[in-house]
């Protein structure tokens, strides 16, 4: 995990993984390791604002011309936004 300051900007870099998903992942290609583990992205703003930013796998895994890892890549990308909702709540 690393902070870092941009301007009036703070943000941090959280890496985490779920295994059982990865291992999924990467049984359909072993090439999507690049992407693991999951990154999110905390930037707090010079007012205090929190904002929380994913990678959009559906985006990266578009390079691998593959349908079932597209379909994988927006499951991931959905739990991946319901485990940071869940640790926000």
């Amino acid at each position: 995990m690393g902070e870092f300051e941009i301007g009036d900007k703070k943000q941090v870099v959280v890496r985490f993984c779920n295994f059982r998903n990865m291992q999924a992942f990467l049984k359909l290609d072993p090439r999507l390791g690049v992407m693991l583990p999951c990154r999110a992205t905390v930037i707090e703003d010079g007012q205090g604002k929190v904002s929380v930013v994913l990678e959009n796998y559906k985006h990266t895994v578009t390079r691998f011309n593959n349908e079932q890892m597209s379909q994988s890549a927006g499951d991931l990308i959905e739990k991946m936004q319901e485990m940071v909702e869940e640790a926000l709540w």
